[in-house]
């Protein structure tokens, strides 16, 4: 069962997530986080590119998510580079949910930074959303694909720009961020609650308040994940 904590990037996922780990849910033998996995992947890979699986196989496997993945890199348009990098990343996201469900059928798996991040990633940046009918279709598609469930942190605005804009991190948005950056956030907050809406029915079983300290934020993930349907 794969399961992907919801919320943009900055409130604090993978925080909650090795919280997780430290509850009973996270200390039973069928529980794996995406971090474990990321570690075992790249112990067993020979070199850096095995790190990831191919994601080759889905343009002729799974042609309708990668065609409408590659429509919105476009018609979001520059930084071209950036955004057809994340949109391979975004087919990246299907590619190891896939191999996890295959790797580990027994395994309760919570993944931090999963596709709606990633889909996020994608069209940020841009001075309007557009090709929500792609979104959804991307949504759909690897909804069926993977049966992935969400759990959705809810978090508001001010608190996610508090703690995003006053972080330490690699990523585009931290403490040092400019001032375009900062004044066009709370649009891009607007575009991960637009994408997020397009989730498929059945798709986000649980929303858990996530201003509360993250080991009682970790409780409650783990009080749902003991309650969810284990067969899908």
């Amino acid at each position: 069962m794969l399961i992907e904590l919801i919320g943009p990037s900055g409130i604090g996922k993978t925080t909650v997530l090795r919280e997780l780990a430290a509850t009973p849910v996270g200390q039973r033998a069928d529980f794996l986080s995406y971090e474990d996995y990321v570690v075992q992947r790249r112990a067993e890979a020979d070199d850096k590119h095995g790190e990831e699986p191919s994601i080759l196989p889905l343009f002729w496997r799974h042609p309708r998510f990668v065609q409408a993945v590659m429509t919105l890199a476009f018609l979001h348009g520059p930084p071209v580079k950036r955004r057809l990098r994340k949109a391979l990343r975004c087919l990246a996201s299907l590619a190891i949910a896939q191999e996890l469900r295959a790797r580990y059928p027994d395994k309760v798996i919570v993944i931090d930074n999963g596709f709606t991040q990633t889909l996020w990633s994608l069209v940020v940046e841009s001075r309007a959303l557009r090709g929500q009918d792609k979104i959804a279709t991307a949504m759909a598609c690897y909804y069926e694909l993977v049966g992935q469930q969400g759990i959705r942190l809810l978090v508001d605005d001010e608190h996610i720009k508090a703690r995003v804009f006053s972080r330490e991190s690699a990523g585009r948005f931290n403490r040092n961020a400019g001032e375009t950056e900062r004044e066009a956030y709370g649009k891009w907050l607007g575009f991960f609650r637009e994408i997020v809406a397009q989730a498929p029915a059945g798709m986000i079983v649980a929303e858990v308040e996530g201003q509360q300290s993250p080991e009682a934020v970790a409780a409650a993930i783990a009080h749902t994940i003991e309650n969810l349907d284990r067969s899908v």
